[in-house]
């Protein structure tokens, strides 16, 4: 009986835009590996992260983990697990995009039910020169 009623609720989506520098990841550029800021999002349960990699003319990789937290300092990365003979191994969710030399856009989508989160160990191989932005988009679906 609830579940009829929320799918049709219009006020289900709502949606906030978060800037690169709110995140922190505004100033990163190649060859360098830095931490964003803590975003709280508390209230919303899905992140959308648009990211667009300025070239190289090397070529290189684009590396990060999604760090949540309950206070915005404790840090719990995200983990995934992979599993032989009935033993789960877990390990940090790293998010790996291979850049070459051409300009890169994509997205990744996680959902968050933590209090905060952040752009953790970002890192960009390759040439000084690349740059990266990065918008966050939280919703409720």
């Amino acid at each position: 009986m609830g579940w009829t009623h929320l799918v049709h609720n219009k006020d289900l989506s709502t949606l906030a835009e978060i800037s690169a520098s709110t995140l922190g990841v505004d100033a990163v550029a190649g060859d360098v590996t830095t931490d964003g800021e803590w975003i709280k999002c508390a209230g919303y349960n899905q992140c959308t992260l648009m990211v667009f990699y300025d070239h190289s003319t090397t070529g290189g990789n684009l590396v990060f983990n999604i760090g949540v937290s309950n206070d915005g300092s404790t840090e719990f990365l995200l983990q995934t697990s992979s599993t032989s003979t009935g033993v789960a191994t877990l390990s940090d969710l790293q998010y790996k995009k291979v850049t070459g030399t051409a300009d890169k856009l994509f997205v990744v989508d996680f959902p968050i039910n933590y209090e905060y989160f952040s752009i953790r160990n970002l890192a960009l191989g390759g040439h000084a020169n690349d740059k990266i932005s990065i918008t966050a988009f939280l919703g409720n679906i």
